[in-house]
């Protein structure tokens, strides 16, 4: 499978770090992915929000609405990440 993602992402213009599976660098990726997973979840069904169907406008929807907070979340991870 790898073998047929490469020349995708080069095309796109994206590079890809690969990292072991049980690394702790994952963690802060994991935890904004589940923070994300949950403010989604909460918001399908919400006026003004996007439908089910509309898997990105979700995602927008969920960032654009916690976006006050969002720098010193990812702050934190960072820090996380290289301290």
């Amino acid at each position: 499978m790898s073998a047929q993602i490469w020349p995708l992402c080069r095309a796109a213009g994206v590079s890809l770090a690969w990292l072991p599976a049980r690394s702790p660098w994952f963690n802060p990726i994991e935890k904004f992915n589940g923070w994300l997973k949950q403010a989604v979840a909460s918001d399908v069904g919400l006026s003004g929000a996007p439908g089910r169907g509309d898997m990105k406008g979700l995602i927008e929807f969920a960032l654009n609405k916690r976006s006050s907070g969002m720098t010193e979340r990812c702050r934190g991870w960072i820090d996380f990440l290289f301290a």
